[in-house]
This record gives structure tokens, C-alpha cells and sequence, in this order.
């Protein structure tokens, strides 16, 4: 404990974040050894598919910031600031889903649920603008765009209620792929 403490503050980062760098670098470890063969990945961890919830799905597939992604799920749920409408949606952590991408996500999630799950991959985490991954389930299942945290309410509560589909969202993003709102 004490040696993660130093190397956070050598490095100007908080304990916190210091742990999550060495559990991200265990489980990279293990994938490693696994994809090596060392390990045998299919009985050792088997992917399971992902839980039936009452909202959709904030995925995490990435491990590098504990600290960031916990902020990144308040910023979601948050009520917008102009018409306290807030995205309905439950955060899901667990490092099986470490890394997957959008095909492999896509096969996880059990049939008609909902019509969409949004991914927190390396970009949503890292990033400035935290676009996160929103990963279509129900027309085209796989296609996604980015969208930012302060306007996913937007995009899950349009889909959820089937107010709105994919194509609408599709014509409103920005050059860079992102998802900021409906221009008024």
C-alpha cells in the first residue's frame, strides 16, 4: 500500500488511481497469458452475458481510472440543467468486459431488453469530452455514434420511449462524431 502511495505521488496521481493502474495492469496480465495459452480464457472466465436491468446500460470497458469513471456515471445521471430531464440508466463495472468492443458487446446483451447500451470505453474515460459510445440494439445492431454525458438524458430517453430512432440522431452529429444536442 504504502509502494502504491509513492509511485501515485511520484507520478502526481491519487492512491486511488494508483491501484486502478495496478489491477488494470493484473488484469492485462492475465489476458496476456491467456491469449498465450497459459491460461485456458474459456474455463478460467467465461464471458457471462450481461444482466436484464429495468434501464439501460452504461458499460465500462475501461479500467484505467476508478476516479474518472465514477465521475463519468454522476455526469450521466445527472438532471439536465435547463429541463431536469436525466438519463435512466444503471452503471455496470466489472473487468470481464475490460476491452471488448462493439461486436463482442453486442453478443452479450440478452434479446429484447432495450433498444440501445452505451459504452464507456477508453475514449468516454480519458477524453476531455467523454463521448460516450451509444451501441444501437434494436434496427442495426453494432452501429454507434459518441454523445456527450450533459445530453445522453437525449438520446436514452428519445430511444428508450421509441420517441425518435437512430437515423435522427445520426443527422445532428458533428464533424468529429460526437453528439452534443439538437441545434435549436
Amino acid at each position: 500500500m504504502r509502494r502504491a502511495q509513492e509511485i501515485g505521488v511520484l507520478v502526481g496521481r491519487s492512491l486511488e488511481d494508483a491501484r486502478s493502474d495496478a489491477n488494470y495492469a493484473a488484469l492485462r496480465l492475465r489476458r496476456t497469458a491467456w491469449s498465450l495459452g497459459a491460461l485456458n480464457y474459456e474455463k478460467d472466465n467465461k464471458l457471462k452475458s450481461l444482466p436484464k436491468t429495468d434501464n439501460p446500460i452504461m458499460l465500462r470497458t475501461d479500467f484505467s481510472s476508478d476516479t474518472k469513471w465514477k465521475n463519468l456515471c454522476k455526469k450521466v445521471q445527472a438532471p439536465d440543467e435547463d429541463d431536469g430531464f436525466q438519463a435512466d440508466i444503471e452503471c455496470l463495472s466489472d473487468a470481464m468486459y475490460e476491452g471488448l468492443d462493439i461486436d463482442q458487446i453486442v453478443s452479450l446483451v440478452q434479446k429484447d431488453v432495450h433498444p440501445v447500451i452505451f459504452v464507456a470505453d477508453r475514449h468516454a474515460i480519458m477524453e476531455s469530452d467523454h463521448g460516450i459510445l451509444c451501441v444501437d440494439l434494436d434496427d442495426k445492431p453494432g452501429r454507434a455514434f459518441r454523445v456527450i454525458p450533459s445530453k445522453m438524458w437525449s438520446v436514452e430517453n428519445n430511444l428508450s420511449l421509441a420517441n425518435m430512432d437512430y437515423e435522427e440522431f445520426f443527422e445532428e452529429i458533428g464533424p468529429d462524431g460526437i453528439f452534443r444536442g439538437f441545434e435549436d
